[in-house]
This record gives structure tokens, C-alpha cells and sequence, in this order.
């Protein structure tokens, strides 16, 4: 599998907050990116990757990211809100000291378009505790990455849109320095 990325998300706002990272040119609207390319995708490997820095005011605040996911090219009705989107995994909550500490969420993943389904891992790692690969639990649905329509599913470009959930427990900032898919 290379590394290089073929679709990386637009610069997304400092969260302050627990939600979804916004975008840095329109702070309604959720920083995602879209797995395109319909027969490219199915039954291949693909990697989402989000990565950044977290300073803290208390240094037992604790930071938690996440990959959500939707089908499709159409954000959820309320896309700034975690619980809007389908998490691909709980994600795990880890101290942040008040001198700020780096992290990073990755998912490996695949798509099957007979069955609909997007299987894969997630892994973590927040202040150096890292988080072993697990299966993902949340499951998002109606998939088709093909040409042809499958079980009355349609191919959609994008197959499958992600975004990512920032949790803080107190106050705050974590910026994001990379949101990309990769092959």
C-alpha cells in the first residue's frame, strides 16, 4: 500500500470545543473528506488519517479523537455535531499536559459493495499512549463503490464521506494538521 495521499481535507479551525473540526474558510460547515472514484475503491484498501496538536489549560484535560463517517456525498443535517455522524470507533480519552502533546487517529479500511459494508481498524495515539488497532464498531451502510447499481443501491461519488470528532474535557485547543485518505 503506498503513503500518498489522494484526497486531502481543506485547512480546518482550531476546536475549542467538544465537535466536529470545521473548515478554516466556513466555520458552519464540518471539515471532511470524500472517498471518490466509485470502481477505484471496491474491495481495495484505503487509509484516513487525521493528525494535529492539543494545548490544554489543566493538565488533566483529556483529548479523544474520532473518524466519523456517512454515506455519500451529503453531510448529516447537523454536521458539527459528533453524534450527527456514524463513529467508526469510540474512541479513546487520554491526558494532555498544559505544555500541549501531539496525536493522531487512523482507520485502515475496506468496502464491500455486495454486502453495503465498510469494514476495518482504528488505531490512536494521544500525549505517546497509543491505542492498539481494533476492529471499528460503527457500521455505515448502502455503500456502493462500483459503477453498476447493487441491490438496488446506486454508485455514489463520493462512496463514503468522513469528518473528524475532537472531545476535550475542559478547555482547550486542538489544531489539525493533516485530514487525508490514502491508498
Amino acid at each position: 500500500m503506498s503513503s500518498s495521499a489522494i484526497k486531502i481535507a481543506p485547512p480546518a479551525n482550531p476546536v475549542t470545543v467538544t465537535g466536529v473540526a470545521s473548515l478554516a474558510s466556513n466555520s458552519a460547515l464540518a471539515c471532511n473528506v470524500g472517498l471518490g472514484g466509485k470502481r477505484a475503491v471496491e474491495g481495495k484498501k484505503f487509509r484516513v488519517r487525521a493528525e494535529g496538536s492539543a494545548i490544554v489549560a489543566v493538565g488533566t484535560t483529556t483529548v479523544k479523537p474520532q473518524l466519523l463517517a456517512v454515506a455519500g456525498a451529503n453531510p448529516p443535517a447537523s454536521p458539527l455535531v459528533i453524534g450527527s455522524w456514524t463513529a467508526l470507533a469510540g474512541g479513546t480519552a487520554q491526558a494532555c499536559p498544559t505544555t500541549g502533546c501531539p496525536w493522531w487517529v487512523e482507520c485502515e479500511l475496506i468496502i464491500d459493495s455486495n454486502s453495503g459494508l465498510m469494514h476495518g481498524t482504528v488505531a490512536q495515539l494521544v500525549n505517546n499512549t497509543f491505542v492498539a488497532p481494533a476492529a471499528i464498531t460503527g457500521v455505515v451502510t448502502g455503500l456502493n463503490g462500483t459503477n453498476s447499481p447493487i441491490g438496488g443501491v446506486a454508485p455514489a461519488d463520493p462512496v463514503v464521506t468522513f469528518a473528524l470528532g475532537l472531545t476535550l474535557s475542559a478547555a482547550g485547543t486542538v489544531t489539525v494538521a493533516n485530514f487525508e485518505i490514502s491508498f
